[in-house]
């Protein structure tokens, strides 16, 4: 689930339970691929770690696009 507030934008994670949102909010129209740095998170329930949980995150939230853009910049 995705909701607003504040002018923010914040994912929920129904399979971790987690709430995040992307560290800056011109990565929702990203041309690059997202990496846990860029990922803030504002909820962890099922205190998984940190660095786990941007990772499964990452995978199931942006890993289409992120295969997409990293396949364009090693076609140049």
């Amino acid at each position: 689930m995705i909701e607003k507030k504040r002018n923010k934008w914040f994912y929920t994670d129904e399979t971790t339970g987690a709430r995040f949102r992307l560290s800056k909010e011109e990565l929702h129209n990203h041309s690059v691929a997202i990496r846990p740095s860029h990922i803030y998170i504002v909820e962890n329930p099922n205190k998984i770690p940190t660095s786990e949980l941007k990772e499964q995150l990452i995978e199931s939230w942006f890993s289409s696009e992120n295969q997409m853009y990293k396949k364009v910049k090693n076609e140049k």
